[in-house]
């Protein structure tokens, strides 16, 4: 099953939608920047990355990988097999030999067999009693999710609430900014048609 995260929107709920030729533009400022940077190369801030040190076998198997052949050895499987009972030609060393090895492989086997055993009589028990408790744990964090998103909505609404009481004062604080702006270029306007107005007598005495 996906795991799906819910965003919240988090952008103040009183101001105005961006036209979309404004979004293109500044899209195309950001690629353009992106462009000039060099995307390929670390940053001179970045700390300088360690090289990799690997043991002999596993620089060995990275290469293997690397170059696409096949696996040649793994797990030892003759170990697990019935060794092989020695010819009457044989000495008394090797049917030694065979007899260790014939020791060796009755008792992992009977080790097996009981670890079997226990396997078949409380493995149910304990697979039912990891599921319980896997089961409790997944209610729980069920819960620690619902209280958080809880959370969340509860400071989202209060948020949505105080952007909401403050719009009027806002907006009317922006247009006054808008006015004021506006009487600014005026007076700036008329600034400099006045110093051209004092300037041109000037001109006309000059020879």
């Amino acid at each position: 099953m996906p795991l799906i995260l819910e965003s919240y929107d988090s952008l103040p709920y009183i101001d105005s939608e961006i036209p979309q030729d404004a979004r293109n533009k500044a899209t195309a400022l950001v690629e353009n920047e992106l462009r000039a940077t060099n995307t390929r190369e670390p940053h001179a801030a970045l700390p300088t990355q360690r090289d990799a040190t690997f043991s002999d076998l596993m620089a060995q198997e990275l290469y293997r990988v690397e170059s696409g052949e096949p696996r040649e050895s793994g797990i030892d499987m003759s170990r697990y097999e019935e060794p092989d009972e020695p010819s009457t030609d044989d000495d008394a060393a090797t049917w030694r030999k065979a007899l260790r090895s014939a020791y060796a492989s009755n008792t992992y086997l009977g080790s097996r067999h009981i670890n079997l055993g226990l396997l078949e009589e409380w493995g149910k028990n304990a697979w039912l009693l990891g599921n319980s408790q896997l089961e409790q744990i997944l209610k729980s964090l069920d819960h620690e999710l619902a209280r958080l998103k809880e959370e969340v909505d509860s400071v989202n609404r209060e948020r949505k609430l105080a952007q909401e009481g403050s719009k009027g004062e806002i907006l009317a604080l922006e247009e006054t900014w808008k006015q004021g702006i506006g009487r600014l270029i005026e007076v700036q306007l008329a600034t400099d048609q006045l110093r051209q107005e004092i300037r041109q007598p000037k001109r006309v005495v000059e020879p």
